[in-house]
């Protein structure tokens, strides 16, 4: 089943250093979650129906958006992870941010009265606490709100916590900044991503004339 999602992408440095890990983990565990999927971090992902529903109206929303700059926090870990069935997920932290927040809120209300909500879970498991929820019920993605932990992911092997991969992932700097320019639209169907299209933000008048 084809769902779609909207991606903040990584660029440069930061691009680097993810596609760079994700390689020396898939190396070590071939079947680890996440490891082949495209760098990014999630807006929404959700079954939305099809993008040309809501793709104008999204783009004229996100044209009163101004760009604005990203900085990571650090490593940061989800460990018996139930949405990869209890893989060890390793993630690059963003920190959260007032721009953020209100991108995130811009892109679910927008898409909203686009789900096709029968083709919604059933609300059981992690689904079922609040406030996933909630938010799954409104928004057709179960971390849209204050309990989002912006990030971009890195993998999600079947592994212990103390395993020297992972103990030298999270003692690595990962400082960066990047500014967010646009949000990528994708369409995905279990491990396969799709690149459909990019949605600019408004962006400061010297950006332009660059």
């Amino acid at each position: 089943m084809t769902k779609y999602a909207l991606f903040i992408e990584p660029s440069g440095q930061l691009l680097d250093f993810i596609i760079d890990w994700k390689h020396r983990f898939e190396t070590q565990f071939p079947r680890g979650a996440y490891c082949s999927h495209p760098p990014h971090s999630t807006l929404l992902f959700c079954p939305i129906r099809e993008p040309a529903l809501w793709l104008q109206s999204l783009s004229l929303s996100l044209k009163t958006t101004s760009s604005f700059e990203l900085t990571t926090s650090g490593p940061i870990a989800f460990p018996r992870d139930p949405c990869t069935h209890g893989g060890h997920t390793l993630a690059i932290g963003i920190t959260t941010s007032s721009a953020l927040i209100k991108l995130q809120e811009l892109v679910a209300t927008a898409t909203t009265p686009h789900i096709d909500r029968y083709l919604l879970a059933p609300t059981d498991g992690l689904l079922a606490e609040e406030p996933f929820k909630s938010s799954y019920i409104t928004f057709g993605f179960p971390f849209v709100g204050s309990h989002w932990l912006p990030h971009f992911s890195i993998a999600s092997p079947q592994i212990q916590p103390n395993h020297p991969l992972v103990r030298e992932f999270e003692s690595t700097s990962m400082a960066f900044r990047q500014a967010v320019q646009c949000i990528g639209v994708w369409a995905i169907d279990g491990d396969r991503h799709v690149r459909l299209n990019s949605i600019s933000l408004n962006l400061p008048s010297h950006a332009h004339k660059r």
